[in-house]
């Protein structure tokens, strides 16, 4: 039931009182906003200072409000009644609907769409599911949004069963349907037997209850949304499955069982039993075969079939056979295949056929079927058509995404064995003259689409430069209808950047794996630290398309393992300028979708100090955004003090009144490891209590490199080459986060303590699936 009106002025009123007597650094987070993208425009937010606010579409002052709830733009909300503004625009559209509503209807009662789509309702055109409960029915999902979850019980009459249909499905694939999919449960709940589920746009054949309810369950993650699906559901019976054998009539009875009528000449429960006759005499110019009268170049006057009786006697009586004009000869199955009769007229003692006979042929397992599926017996006593032949083949295996399939030319591929050794090459010689090699016999006959020849080998490779293949680069179809090999599939390329070096003293490196960590400024006046309500707070280093590894303290409440809300926080990758405005063209603004801090972060000893960021969007690999690889198994030991490590990250504390603001770019420099020992002393002695544990390493400044960073003012990533793999090529990893430094001017004497990646490869290695 709607709430009246002067409900919802009384509580806006008591919303007011309560935050003008909160704290002045105290945050209010509206969690009542009608979905995750309202949080930004429909956030409360703490301030004393007098708004002017602008109407959304004349863009005219129409006066002030306290407390001003702003937008992304840093304008008043449009979704709020300001004075003078008499507009309803840019407030909520109507994902799975049409819009309609009027600014009375969204405020009084909470309604904007004025018609949904098929399969959803409410107000706002974003619930779906409900129990059905009927005799038959539908299931229809027209489309669906992003992180859709939606619940559908189907009920029918006590002691039936239901039939399930899919006459639409369209989702996105995925060989463990782990993204969009379907679920159907044998019972009315989510932990009912499930039967199967269901991705792609392949239909499945029906299915059927154990019992008089049904449960299906659709869910959509955060990309890749499709048509959706549609289902048909019916109540059936015992006798629906027609357990009567031999045309014997299903009959239910009040238990719901059910019980055969069986034609004359059967008995039994299921009428499997035939009741025995003599063998009839056949007609003149015919045969019988089993209860079915044969004939050569004849047509049958009288009954087709003759039923063997209760008493003993044949239904039908002294047929007669008829010289036929034309027919044909039965055309036959081929080989490793069979036929089957679809319009009978008659066949002829296996030899001819009517006209107007219809006649489709298939092949065994493994075998394609090349030429017509089916012939008729023409009225010149011919078949149309031309007899098909049944082909060794192999189904095209399905293209995952970003790889390119080619098929090679077909071949003959000859190998020595060690058994050839044995034989000296004038046997051979004799051999081949007295027995020549028979070469094999190429496939003949073309296939239907999807499908390849025996021997038909496809090569692979990645579409995109970025990415590297896994899995078989060549596979070949066998004799068995299998692909030889592994799928492929193509991942990004980790820790490879153009064009850097250690030795480079120029500022114009682009470090593609950098992520740039923000959080939300909300109830922070606008000042050298925020701009557009978002602050520079950490980065991160991206390790594949959804994950990015980040120091915790940088998700975290300060001195707490709270974990902050993914509605605060956003990653920006491709970012190069501090200055966002000037990175624009290249920068990717992902939404997040998890936090995950390791489970023995220490927030007072900043001990295992490493945090994993789900990506809700998908990170698009391209020049200016690829990842970094992980820790290899070169550990960090003392004796690797030498090493030079690179740090990035961008300088958090800028101020963008600073002239050189706008210009200001990512900060790099080279720094050495240094003896744990030497790093608390050099702490101690500057009056700073620290330790430094297992999953730490100190470094210093390396001053005979280039080198325009201060790591304790960065929260910025250390990286090191290495080389890969698969190939003496050098490849970044990631080395470590930067954790804790002197709270002081950067002095290349000066020790910051970093959180080992190494340690915790495992930890993000379970986490990246």
């Amino acid at each position: 039931m709607d709430r009246a009106p002067w409900t919802h002025v009384g509580l806006a009123l008591l919303q007011l009182l309560l935050i003008s007597c909160l704290p002045r650094e105290y945050t209010v987070i509206n969690e009542n906003c009608p979905g995750a993208e309202w949080n930004i425009m429909c956030r409360e937010c703490c301030e004393y200072d007098q708004i002017q606010c602008i109407c959304p579409g004349q863009k005219e002052r129409v006066g002030y409000t306290i407390p001003c709830c702003r937008n992304e733009e840093n304008e008043c909300d449009s979704c709020l009644i300001h004075p003078g503004c008499t507009i309803f625009e840019n407030c909520k559209s109507c994902r799975n609907g049409s819009w309609g509503g009027t600014l009375d209807n969204f405020y009084i009662k909470g309604i904007y769409c004025a018609e949904c789509r098929a399969g959803w309702y409410g107000g706002d055109c974003m619930r779906c599911g409900q129990v059905l409960q009927a005799s038959r029915g539908h299931i229809l999902l027209e489309g669906y949004p992003l992180n859709a979850r939606c619940e559908w019980t189907i009920h029918v009459q006590a002691g039936f069963n239901i039939e399930l249909r899919f006459y639409m499905l369209s989702l996105e694939f995925d060989y463990m349907c782990q993204y969009d999919y379907v679920e159907v449960r044998d019972g009315d709940n989510l932990d009912s037997r499930i039967i199967k589920k269901f991705c792609g746009n392949e239909r499945p054949p029906p299915i059927r209850s154990t019992g008089s309810s049904l449960h299906v369950f659709f869910q959509s993650d955060g990309s890749k949304n499709f048509d959706g699906f549609h289902a048909v559901f019916e109540e059936i019976t015992a006798c629906s499955l027609s357990p009567c054998l031999h045309d014997g009539t299903c009959i239910l009875d009040k238990s719901s069982t059910y019980k055969c009528a069986c034609l004359a000449g059967y008995t039994g429960n299921r009428c499997e039993n035939l009741v025995m006759c003599r063998t009839p005499g056949a007609p003149a110019h015919g045969i019988v075969e089993g209860d079915d009268f044969k004939y050569a170049g004849y047509s049958l006057k009288g009954s087709h079939v003759a039923y063997c009786q209760l008493d003993g006697t044949w239904s039908t009586h002294h047929p007669e056979c008829v010289l036929d004009e034309k027919n044909c000869s039965d055309p036959g199955g081929p080989l490793n295949g069979y036929r089957r009769v679809v319009e009978d007229t008659g066949l002829l003692n296996g030899r001819y056929a009517k006209i107007g006979t219809v006649i489709a042929f298939f092949c065994n397992n493994s075998y394609v079927l090349s030429g017509n599926e089916q012939r008729t017996c023409q009225d010149d006593g011919e078949w149309s058509g031309k007899q098909p032949i049944c082909i060794k083949a192999c189904r095209e295996p399905k293209m995952p995404d970003l790889v390119r399939q080619k098929v090679l030319p077909m071949q003959v591929q000859s190998r020595e064995t060690p058994l050839h050794q044995l034989y000296s090459s004038a046997v051979i010689k004799q051999k081949l003259e007295i027995y020549p090699t028979k070469k094999p016999a190429l496939p003949f006959g073309d296939l239907p689409p999807g499908y390849q020849h025996l021997h038909t080998q496809l090569q692979y490779e990645c579409i995109s430069p970025f990415y590297r293949r896994l899995g078989s680069s060549r596979r070949t179809c066998l004799k068995t209808g299998k692909w030889s090999g592994r799928a492929p599939v193509c991942i990004p390329i980790c820790g490879k950047a153009e064009n850097i070096t250690l030795q480079k003293t120029v500022t114009s490196i682009r470090w593609p794996w950098q992520a740039a960590i923000y959080r939300m400024a909300n109830g922070v006046k606008e000042n050298s630290l925020q701009k557009g309500g978002w602050i520079l707070i950490c980065s991160g280093a991206l390790v594949n398309e959804r994950t990015v590894v980040v120091a915790a303290h940088c998700v975290t409440d300060l001195g707490k393992i709270i974990v902050l809300k993914t509605a605060e926080l956003k990653v920006v990758l491709g970012k190069f300028y501090r200055d966002d405005d000037r990175d624009e063209k290249t920068i990717q603004n992902l939404r997040i979708s998890a936090i995950i801090v390791h489970p023995n972060y220490d927030p007072i000893l900043l001990d295992s100090d490493i945090a994993i960021i789900k990506l809700l969007d998908k990170a698009r690999i391209s020049s200016h955004v690829q990842p970094i690889c992980l820790s290899s198994s070169h550990d960090l030991t003392s004796s690797a003090e030498y090493l030079k490590i690179m740090v990035t990250g961008w300088k958090v504390l800028a101020d963008i009144k600073d002239p050189g603001y706008k210009n200001d770019t990512i900060r790099m420099g080279a720094v050495q490891m240094v003896d744990s020992l030497l790093c608390e002393q050099q702490y101690e002695d500057n009056g700073i209590q620290v330790s430094v544990t297992d999953s730490m390493f100190c470094a210093k400044q390396d001053h005979t490199a280039f080198s325009n960073i201060c790591p304790a003012e960065t929260g910025g990533i250390a990286a090191i080459t290495l080389p890969g793999k698969a190939s003496p090529e050098l490849r970044w990893h990631l080395m470590g986060l930067v954790s804790w430094g002197y709270d002081k001017t950067c002095s290349l004497e000066l020790y910051s303590g970093y959180t080992k990646a190494l340690p915790f490869k495992d930890w993000i290695e379970k986490n990246l699936k």
